[in-house]
């Protein structure tokens, strides 16, 4: 051991954990998500030339557009494909790096398997994010799993991506 003197006891100051509570990491992954949510958002925003004007987003996830100002389902799809799907399995990644709460690691890797799978899906046949209906039946399962484990913007509604008109 290194030191200062000729001691040779140490004290034994126990096990210290490093899981942080549950509150704790749900703000955490909470953040994560509203920072990809807002990305997601943004740059749909931004590729697809949409103003915030242009479109509301439903408390569903289902975004509602002007008359006139939906884009072309070729310009969704590549967004989808190129900027949705690639940013939603970043988040699921920096989820899976935070570390869950003493005894929870189970229930969190379940939540994260059930939206990689949605994601598989979506990343597998861009064109669900055409139908409203089937996005909403695709994120239901692992978004109902986050609410129920207490997250609130993990939880809150499908992938936001303009999709429906």
């Amino acid at each position: 051991m290194f030191g200062c003197g000729g001691s040779d006891h140490h004290t034994d100051l126990g096990t210290v954990s490093l899981a942080p509570s549950r509150s704790d990491y749900i703000s955490r992954a909470d953040g994560v998500c509203g920072l990809y949510q807002d990305r997601i958002e943004r740059n749909g925003r931004d590729r697809l030339g949409l103003r915030g004007g242009d479109f509301r987003v439903l408390d569903s996830g289902e975004v509602v557009f002007k008359p006139g100002r939906r884009p072309p389902d070729a310009d969704i799809l590549g967004f989808i494909s190129e900027v949705a799907v690639p940013e939603l399995q970043a988040q699921l990644g920096e989820l899976r790096a935070l570390t869950p709460p003493a005894g929870d690691g189970t229930q969190t890797s379940a939540i994260y398997d059930e939206a990689e799978r949605s994601t598989a899906a979506l990343a597998a046949d861009s064109r669900l994010a055409l139908d409203e209906a089937r996005m909403r039946g695709l994120f239901t399962p692992p978004l109902r799993s986050a609410r129920r484990y207490g997250f609130r913007i993990c939880g809150a509604r499908p992938p936001t991506v303009p999709a429906s008109g």
